[in-house]
């Protein structure tokens, strides 16, 4: 049976700060909002990823909880009666005859919407998927990579991979859910917090959950759903489970997905605007906050949910002034940048080829490595903006590694999944532009580049 069609003024992909800001703006000139997420709850990266991480830019509050200003804008956008779709990515856009558009989700949603926006903050969040056999035979029919009904396990035989927050939250969820909870984890310890990960050992020695660590996923197997996960262990023995369900949970990657096909200008994994009213260049679709760029956006930690909200009002008063000046480096050659700012510290940077040159950069901004290397247009993706979401910023500290320090837990659960990493690689979003990098040499390795 086929789900009516939702009908809307507004379709704001996007359920994050800023998309939930756009339905106030909105709301105050009457339009109708109707909000499209990949992510099962309304919130965005900050819900999914850190709702209990300090936020320190947003205007009249010293200092807020991720969750709680979601909370907070959930309600002052409430009085509008924004609707939701959450869990769906959104898969087509067909532009209908009128100039309004039916917008389709990966379920099969269809919403009517006259004007699209875009507040996809660093794009769609997709699970990041494990090597394994026969994976994409069963994805939809028993391997899934996000819990949206906890009810859909209930007596059923259930495999969970992973070892960070998710996998043991949901470990300890489902332990009362499920007929059998299995919980696979690659090393011998956990990276998710203590005291999650003591629940997890306590259940395992009360009987109440399987726990196999030093495992490895590989190969799925079943007639027209999963019936099995086969499992190999540090002695490269395989373990064969019985399962009705797979969940593995090793984070999110985030990419602009189908999107990047709808005729917008690209470019590095965001949408070109015209700061005036932050349209696309294709008629009735707007782009607001992390996901757009323009000449002389700072691109600071993406975190900026106070100039997402500049971008919702801008967008909606005027689609239904240019933007102010911000500090920017100037380069004169590539691997050479200058600034209006002294104290500056020297390194030394080697691209893939080999070559070598000497980057200055200012020890007092606190700017990251990766700004500083994309600002000397180094080819490096820095997909997820600085969050360490992701490894495009892969680099490898050939000297200067005594002052940095080792690489730290979240730069390992990114590094842990690259085909190949080093004794001293490191992400360099998560690397601060200070003396302690005075006279380093650093090869840049990244994921993916450009």
């Amino acid at each position: 049976m086929n789900t009516p069609t939702i009908h809307t003024d507004l379709c704001i992909i996007g359920a994050g700060p800023v998309g939930l800001f756009a339905v106030f703006e909105a709301g105050l000139l009457k339009m109708r909002c109707h909000l499209i997420d990949a992510l099962p709850q309304i919130g965005g990266q900050l819900s999914e990823i850190y709702p209990q991480k300090p936020i320190y830019d947003i205007p009249g509050y010293p200092e807020i909880k991720a969750q709680e200003l979601v909370d907070n804008l959930l309600e002052q956008a409430r009085p509008f009666n924004p609707t939701f779709t959450l869990g769906e990515r959104v898969d087509l856009l067909d532009r209908q005859e009128d100039g309004s558009f039916i917008v389709t989700t990966s379920d099969k949603t269809e919403v009517h919407a006259k004007v699209i926006i875009i507040a996809g903050g660093l794009g769609c969040f997709e699970p990041r998927k494990p090597v394994l056999n026969n994976l994409e035979a069963f994805e939809g029919k028993g391997i899934h990579y996000m819990v949206k009904n906890p009810e859909t396990f209930r007596d059923k035989k259930v495999v969970i991979a992973g070892g960070g927050d998710s996998a043991l939250d949901w470990t300890i969820f489902l332990a009362n859910v499920a007929e059998r909870v299995t919980l696979v984890h690659r090393n011998e310890t956990f990276r998710g917090a203590p005291d999650s990960a003591s629940k997890v050992f306590d259940l395992a020695q009360e009987g109440k959950i399987d726990l196999i660590l030093s495992a490895n996923l590989k190969e799925a197997s079943g007639n027209d759903r999963l019936e099995k996960v086969i499992l190999e262990d540090k002695d490269n023995q395989e373990i064969v489970l019985d399962a009705d369900y797979l969940i593995p949970l090793f984070g999110l990657s985030p990419k602009l997905g189908p999107i990047a096909d709808w005729g917008l200008s690209i470019d590095k994994n965001a949408i070109e605007v015209d700061t005036r009213d932050y349209s696309t260049g294709v008629d009735r679709i707007y782009a607001i906050g992390d996901i757009n760029t323009y000449p002389g956006k700072l691109e600071t930690h993406p975190l900026r949910i106070s100039r997402g909200c500049h971008h919702d009002a801008l967008c909606l008063q005027i689609c239904l002034s240019r933007p102010k000046t911000k500090f920017q480096i100037h380069h004169r050659q590539r691997g050479k940048c200058l600034l209006n700012r002294m104290d500056l510290i020297k390194f030394t940077v080697e691209d893939q080829q080999g070559e070598r040159q000497e980057v200055e950069a200012p020890a007092d901004m606190g700017l990251s490595l990766m700004e500083i290397l994309k600002a000397s247009e180094y080819p490096i993706l820095a997909t997820c903006g600085g969050m360490a979401l992701c490894a495009t910023c892969h680099v490898e500290i050939l000297e200067g590694q005594d002052g940095l320090g080792d690489a730290t837990d979240v730069e390992l659960d990114q590094l842990e999944n690259l085909p190949e990493y080093f004794p001293t690689s490191r992400l360099a979003c998560q690397i601060r532009i200070g003396d302690q990098l005075e006279g380093a040499v650093i090869k840049l390795r990244g994921e993916d580049v450009v």
